[in-house]
């Protein structure tokens, strides 16, 4: 049981050759496949001019082999343990298919 916040994930999909557009389909398409319970996008720009966006993934550790084949495009994939209340993990994992 110790162990057990392992099995959900933080992940962390930067890109900054995709429009936010594309970043928001991938985000939708990946949460109606239950390979992850919430997406979170972000889009900041750089004093250079340039863009970068950023999806906020929370799903199971298991998916993020599927999730880094999807991504297709993105240059950054990182992951992070969620330490999340007890209520918030069974959510995620509710939300998401099983492996």
């Amino acid at each position: 049981m110790a162990e057990d916040h392992l099995d959900v994930v933080t992940v962390y999909l930067t890109t900054q050759g995709l429009p936010v557009q594309r970043m928001t389909q991938l985000a939708r398409q990946l949460v109606k496949d239950k390979l992850a319970a919430t997406a979170d996008i972000y889009q900041r720009s750089h004093a250079d001019g340039g863009a970068e966006v950023l999806a906020i993934l929370h799903t199971r550790r298991s998916h993020l082999a599927a999730i880094t084949h999807c991504a297709f495009g993105i240059e950054k994939v990182i992951t992070a343990p969620l330490e999340c209340d007890s209520r918030y993990r069974a959510w995620v994992l509710d939300s998401t298919a099983a492996a």
